[in-house]
């Protein structure tokens, strides 16, 4: 119980972060608690609130959804049930209207647009956004790489770097891989030999050849900027094209009889 009393607290402050917007919202709650009397329909935000709260912290509820219903990992979905915004808007409101006099509203609006400003980031300048390359918002060279393999009329089962994976069922499904993104959330068990082989710092051509033909890969692609040990041209797959730090292969039957443009540069 004391473990997951810590579980909790440790979520908390990770959801929290370093954003203030916890901290207005539990002032929101006590602000609302101390100054509203009278029962209307916005009650409900205060009861709702507090209760959110209270059963997020609760022992023994949280020791049952962590262990019986939900993963730790995503516990903190339920604060995603505090209306937060509302609640901060509702009070600043209710501040306003409490302030008496015209000159006290504006300088208590002045105070909450500034705590509000103060507190947070420019979102397009903290590195929480980053410019699009193409209007997928993918990176450029997953499509390019796609666009290479999808440029042949073969049935192509492929095999991509980790952080490819993901994207390319995004783009196209046009190719069947090997494995997806479930190879990327660890908890899950999922395993590959193929994946691991791509995936390891020091490329080893036997294995990944190897594990590519018993899983019927006819292309894989590899990170050129990592060690390789071997050739896999040698491995009866052909290098039809290099995209960025990407080398896409082709396995012979497969290359000749489908990507001979690649094939005559």
């Amino acid at each position: 119980m004391l473990e997951t009393i810590q579980s909790v607290v440790d979520i908390y402050k990770n959801y929290s972060g370093t954003s203030v917007l916890m901290l207005l919202v539990l002032i929101a709650l006590l602000y609302l608690w101390v100054t509203q009397k009278e029962k209307s329909p916005l009650t409900i935000l205060l009861y709702v609130v507090t209760t959110l709260y209270a059963l997020f912290f609760i022992p023994v509820y949280s020791y049952v959804v962590i262990h019986f219903l939900l993963e730790e990992e995503v516990y903190y979905r339920m604060l995603w049930l505090v209306p937060s915004a509302m609640l901060f808007a509702y009070v600043s409101v209710q501040a306003l209207i409490h302030a008496g006099s015209v000159q006290r509203r504006i300088v208590t609006a002045g105070m909450i647009v500034g705590i509000v400003a103060g507190a947070g980031s420019m979102v397009f300048t903290d590195g929480t956004y980053t410019k699009a390359e193409n209007v997928y918002h993918l990176p450029q060279d997953v499509i390019d790489v796609v666009d290479i393999i999808n440029s042949g009329d073969a049935r192509i089962i492929a095999a991509f770097p980790p952080e490819l994976v993901q994207y390319v069922r995004q783009y196209s499904s046009d190719i069947t891989l090997c494995y997806g993104r479930e190879m990327l959330v660890e908890r899950w068990g999922y395993e590959s030999p193929l994946y691991d082989a791509i995936a390891a710092p020091i490329l080893d051509v036997w294995t990944i050849q190897s594990e590519a033909r018993r899983a019927y890969c006819n292309c894989i692609v590899l990170d050129n900027r990592k060690a390789i040990v071997g050739d896999l041209e040698n491995e009866y797959y052909l290098k039809i094209a290099t995209v960025g730090n990407y080398d896409i292969y082709i396995d012979e039957q497969t290359a000749y009889e489908h990507y001979n443009e690649y094939l005559d540069k």
